[in-house]
């Protein structure tokens, strides 16, 4: 059902004359009158003013992606309006919006027909409408810029507010020819960008609030670990200084720390007056963990690994001595966005409003409602720009010590997470072993088999969980597009020592790492070009997973053609990788120099993307840029140590990201099709990754089996 404005029956049947069922519009049914309604809103996503911009709400994250931006565009598009007429009014936390959860790379793929339906039934009423101004059929009339064109007459969507109030709307109608797209797939400034680069766009340390003070905490060093005690009595005379207290931690599902809070007139002051805080904290169940430890019992998982998630034929039907098998393992990595967590709380015996740089305001609605105690009407999740997110800032649990502090104190409470607190007290992407294994006759594999173990996701919603979900699994491995007669994919049980969350791209980034790597070092023991080796192993036609073969063939050749790896493959060192996710296809080639990693140089990396239709190449090619210098942070440097249970990395001097002087040329190529559209801001990272691997162990003429490369 539309959210639409509709009129009764019986005065629509006044207001056009009609006595018939049929709706039929005549040109003498009705006289035209002034326009007497200033403002209509005729969908929960628009609103219209007589002489004001259209105001479109966006129901998700904006951080970097553009996402804002696109998502008006899909109802401009079908509305038949220009960018630089709308308003995008930022919608709050709540269900009626549908789905705000910005992740896994379906902002658009999501709402790509959702959002055009709604612009174009709200253009069918100002067409209708136009009609009963003009006497005339709707199908008489054009639409054009947000005006309604008739003869040599036009009237503007504001001048038509009164009329538009009383029509009704079509459920369904009818969208647009791709062929007659003006703003969809075309190139577009974003409209944020000139608040942007003139410092208007408030994000989440923006926030100021009447009588607001602010907040830090200490948190226990081990993410399962309690506090025993705590002495603040020096703390307590620092000026500025206005309370301390402790927070436990908050139920699992929250995921949230027990910490000490310190509460002052300034960031500065509370960040100081931590530092001389005194505290004792419980040993926890991973006290006694370190890094390397924690890889033993990953390994051990690994050999014991028996549990088949998916199995084809029978791996165990060829015995022969042409087989290959390698183990692989990448690291725990954090999110690390450049802006790190703040949340702005205010708590009263109304309820609680909240202003943060959040990607799913509705779970953060629901729990801050349900720390409270609180029904959710009662709970405001204000969303501001983020700078940067990845998945950290999906989970709510730096939103609920904002919450809390300010429940105590009984004031706005801004509460800021310093850069040291967002590497060490995170949601890490899991660390994970692998093992593959293939048997071959010829030149062709036989059998293959996959042994996946990390620590699961899952844990986050239950921490007994131990084993992955079949979905992390689908994320390359069990979805795996090579024609091999006997497959199987096997994982096993792992504890974590360490939250885990979502990163960009999730467990498509480790497996499709141990893969590809896996299939480039099968072709060079070959002596076979590692591009014709993988289309060799691609049969055309199949479809695994809802993943079409023959669209990750075409990705593939693309690549080849555009980065000329023919002419180029003799005499350069090139790696080559591809991956399919989030609906996606990725394939890339990576250039790289030196002959050891003291003097590697990335010269360039060439990527091509198959997403189907898209809103604006000059996102989708910034996206992919992002995802390549995100995958190059990831292998040169990404890597999180533990040692007593506690996360070693501090900062960026330690857990580094790649800087201007490491970086290479990017060049992107968009395939163009008529396909559904599919994800864009994760699915470059997990080609990436392996095709700068391939590239480096041609500089060092050495495999690669474990990242980082620096580490």
């Amino acid at each position: 059902m539309s959210d639409l404005n509709l009129v009764s029956r019986r005065d629509f049947l006044r207001l056009t004359g009609i006595v018939s069922t049929g709706l039929i519009f005549g040109v003498n049914f009705i006289e035209s009158k002034a326009v007497t309604a200033s403002n209509f809103s005729p969908h929960l996503f628009l609103s219209f003013s007589e002489k004001g911009p259209i105001k479109i709400v966006c129901h998700r994250s904006e951080m970097g992606q553009g996402t804002r931006t696109a998502i008006v565009s899909l109802i401009a598009e079908e509305l038949d309006v220009d960018l630089d007429q709308i308003q995008i009014v930022q919608a709050q936390g709540d269900q009626k919006f549908g789905d705000q959860n910005t992740d896994g790379s379906k902002s658009i793929r999501a709402n790509w027909t959702r959002l055009r339906q709604v612009g174009a039934n709200v253009r069918s009423i100002f067409v209708k409408a136009a009609a009963l101004h003009f006497k005339c059929k709707p199908s008489e009339l054009k639409t054009s810029n947000g005006t309604v064109f008739y003869q040599k007459s036009k009237i503007e969507y504001g001048q038509l507010l009164d009329l538009a109030s009383k029509v009704s709307s079509p459920a369904n109608a009818e969208l647009k020819n791709p062929s007659d797209f003006k703003i969809l797939g075309k190139k577009q400034l974003l409209l944020d960008v000139p608040d942007m680069i003139s410092g208007k766009s408030i994000y989440g340390m923006d926030v100021r609030l009447e009588g607001m003070v602010y907040a830090a905490l200490k948190r226990s060093p081990n993410p399962f670990g309690s506090l025993k005690s705590f002495d603040s009595k020096e703390v307590r005379k620092i000026p500025g200084v206005l309370d301390v207290f402790s927070f436990e931690a908050v139920a699992y599902s929250i995921n949230s720390n027990a910490a000490v809070c310190v509460v002052g007139e300034s960031t500065h002051v509370c960040f100081e007056a931590l530092k001389r805080v005194k505290i004792e904290w419980e040993d926890a169940q991973f006290h006694s963990t370190d890094s390397k430890g924690f890889r033993a019992q990953l390994d051990s998982a690994l050999e014991a690994a028996d549990q088949v998630v998916s199995s084809k034929g029978s791996v165990s039907k060829f015995k022969t001595k042409d087989f290959i098998s390698k183990k692989y393992f990448t690291p725990f990595l954090a999110h690390s966005p450049m802006e790190p967590l703040v949340a702005t709380a205010r708590v009263s015996s109304k309820g609680c409003e909240v202003w943060a740089p959040v990607q799913d305001p509705q779970r953060i609605r629901k729990a801050v409602a349900s720390f409270l105690n609180i029904e959710e009407e009662k709970v405001t999740i204000n969303v501001t720009f983020l700078g940067g997110g990845f998945g950290r800032k999906s989970q709510p649990d730096f939103v609920l010590e904002a919450v809390q502090a300010a429940k105590k104190v009984q004031r706005p409470v801004k509460l800021v997470w310093q850069r040291e607190d967002e590497v060490k007290h995170g949601f890490y992407h899991a660390a994970c072993a692998q093992q593959l294994t293939a048997s071959l006759i010829d030149t062709k594999i036989q059998t293959w088999v996959h042994r996946s173990v990390f620590p699961t996701i899952m844990t986050v919603f239950n921490p007994a969980s131990t084993t992955p979900a079949s979905w992390e699994l689908g994320m390359g491995a069990t979805n795996n597009l090579y024609s091999v007669p006997n497959k199987q994919v096997l994982t096993g049980v792992v504890k974590s020592p360490v939250r885990i969350g979502w990163l960009r791209a999730v467990c498509n980034v480790f497996h499709a790492f141990a893969i590809n790597c896996f299939v480039d070092e099968i072709a060079q023991s070959l002596r076979q070009d590692p591009i014709e080796y993988h289309l060799s192993l691609l049969k055309s036609g199949d479809e695994v997973g809802g993943y079409s073969v023959d669209r990750m063939k075409t990705v593939i050749k693309k690549v080849r053609d555009f980065s000329e790896w023919n002419e180029r493959v003799s005499t350069q060192k090139l790696g080559f990788a591809c991956h399919h996710s989030f609906g996606s296809y990725v394939a890339a080639v990576v250039e790289a120099e030196g002959t050891k990693l003291e003097d590697l140089k990335i010269k360039k990396i060439q990527l091509t993307i198959d997403l189907g239709q898209y809103v604006n190449p000059d996102t989708v090619k910034a996206q992919m840029e992002g995802a390549a210098v995100f995958a190059m942070s990831a292998v040169y440097y990404g890597k999180i140590d533990l040692h007593e249970g506690a996360v070693v990395q501090n900062n960026f001097h330690d857990y580094q990201m790649v800087r201007a002087h490491e970086m290479p040329q990017i060049e992107v190529e968009i395939i163009d099709n008529a396909h559904p559209p599919a994800g864009c801001g994760e699915p470059g990272v997990p080609a990436v990754v392996p095709a700068l691997v391939n590239a480096v162990s041609r500089v060092i003429n050495k495999r690669i089996y474990e990242l980082p490369l620096m580490g």
